[in-house]
């Protein structure tokens, strides 16, 4: 699947909830396949961004930082915004998650199917890497 730099550091907070659930076996060794990719592609994209704080940035404690009102704000706008629209391919497909997941009871304490609750806000980030079962 085709995913832009800028859907894979969105979904990168919502993958990380997504990924201490519990699920079905073969849905987290999908999600696991995944996750590796992913993270393996961050890691180039936090390099080159980095690169670019320091290119355009001003030394700021023990990092660099571009500030609005610096005169390399529209340069560095200009490069964040290419790096972050250029697309990735990523080999692993969606997952498909259904709309429960394994936990314990509260009362009794017994691994029952229990609804898998999700923010809205994480949804939205995690629809480039995820279908949910039952859904359009």
């Amino acid at each position: 699947m085709k995913l832009t730099n800028s859907q894979l550091y969105q979904g990168r907070e919502a993958f990380q909830r997504l990924l201490g659930e519990k699920f079905p076996v073969l849905t987290s060794y999908a999600l696991a396949k995944l996750a590796f990719e992913v993270n393996e592609r961050l890691k180039v994209l936090e390099v080159v961004r980095n690169g670019l704080v320091e290119k355009w940035g001003t030394p700021e404690g023990s990092g660099f930082r571009v500030k609005e009102d610096s005169p390399n704000w529209k340069q560095w706008i200009e490069e964040i915004e290419t790096l972050m629209s250029e697309e990735v391919e990523v080999k692993t497909g969606k997952v498909r998650i259904g709309f429960n997941v394994k936990a314990a009871c509260p009362s009794c304490g017994k691994v029952i199917d229990m609804p898998f609750w999700i923010e809205p806000r994480e949804i939205m980030a995690l629809e480039p890497f995820i279908d949910m079962d039952g859904l359009g």
